[in-house]
């Protein structure tokens, strides 16, 4: 009996990657065909050798193509008149059949953002985005490297997301030198996701003397985890602001050593703004605030009298 399982087994596997193989090259989603293979063992791998070629995308070398809706003739995706009725194609149409083709297979959808990248603005970005979503380190690459020359911060907002760490440290720093106040939803619109930059993206949001980013670092100071609460405090250390002080102010009583750390360095740099507050505090029932705001007290006063 388990002799018959680990056969049936095996013959499922090998059918899911022959349907994913052959599906893929016929212009299909090879990711389906293989959970088809895959359930349905050999007659989904007869089904996928019986699929006649995709007629909306076809792939015939390094070419993408696809059906004319006017005269069903084959011409190339990124045409922009059909050679045969002379259909004209638009630039929002062309950029949508190449996004569409991105979940025909691998093959696909490289070609597909080669093509793209002949195309500027932001209307390819969500279709790169998307392409970055596949685990396929190739098609990663070749989304990055497009998003990167687009050059812009929505596009380098998106690169930040991808797997590819030396494109990701690329479109940092070339953030770090295009971001200014004008970048601060499109930064923002990014820190509720995981990536490894996010720190040090957090900490850019701050440098950019923007009060709208404010309440944004609060909140991830007060309810994130490290290091993510830590660099937004020390990103609040650029603004002089009561909202700002008062929260540094609750957060030296924190749980964690690093937090209480960062909220004194915080309070230390902004300096003699924050005595006012932390004056209105010294006399605090909490015996452990009181000291530490006494010991702040004491390190701004002298910086202030020199």
């Amino acid at each position: 009996m388990e002799i018959i399982i680990i056969t049936l087994i095996i013959i499922a596997f090998i059918s899911a990657v022959l349907s994913s193989i052959i599906a893929d090259k016929k212009g299909y989603s090879s990711s389906a065909w293989f959970f088809c293979g895959l359930i349905f063992g050999i007659l989904g791998l007869i089904a996928a050798a019986g699929l006649p070629r995709n007629p909306d995308l076809l792939i015939r070398g390094s070419s993408l193509l696809k059906t004319c809706p006017r005269c069903f003739e084959i011409v190339k995706i990124d045409a922009q008149v059909c050679k045969f009725c002379g259909r004209k194609f638009s630039k929002n149409e062309i950029i949508s059949d190449l996004g569409n083709a991105m979940i025909e297979g691998r093959k696909a959808r490289i070609i597909a953002i080669e093509h793209l990248a002949n195309f500027d603005g932001d209307k390819i970005i969500p279709f790169l985005e998307q392409a970055l979503q596949y685990r396929d380190p190739q098609t990663i690459e070749s989304a990055s490297d497009v998003l990167l020359k687009l050059d812009t911060v929505p596009a380098l907002v998106k690169v930040l997301k991808s797997d590819d760490f030396q494109k990701r440290s690329k479109a940092y720093e070339r953030l770090k030198e295009k971001a200014d106040k004008t970048s601060a939803p499109e930064l923002i619109s990014i820190l509720d996701e995981d990536f490894d930059e996010k720190p040090k993206i957090i900490e850019l949001l701050g440098s950019l003397g923007d009060n709208s980013v404010i309440p944004k670092l609060i909140d991830i100071a007060e309810n994130k985890e490290l290091p993510d609460s830590a660099a937004s405090i020390s990103a609040l250390s650029n603004f002089k602001d009561p909202v700002v002080v008062n929260t540094l102010i609750r957060l030296l009583n924190n749980k964690e050593k690093k937090v209480r750390q960062e909220a004194k360095k915080s309070l230390l740099k902004i300096g003699d703004f924050a005595l006012q507050f932390l004056d209105k505090e010294k006399d605090n029932e909490d015996k452990y605030l009181k000291k530490q705001i006494d010991k702040i007290i004491k390190e701004i006063k002298p910086k202030e009298q020199n």
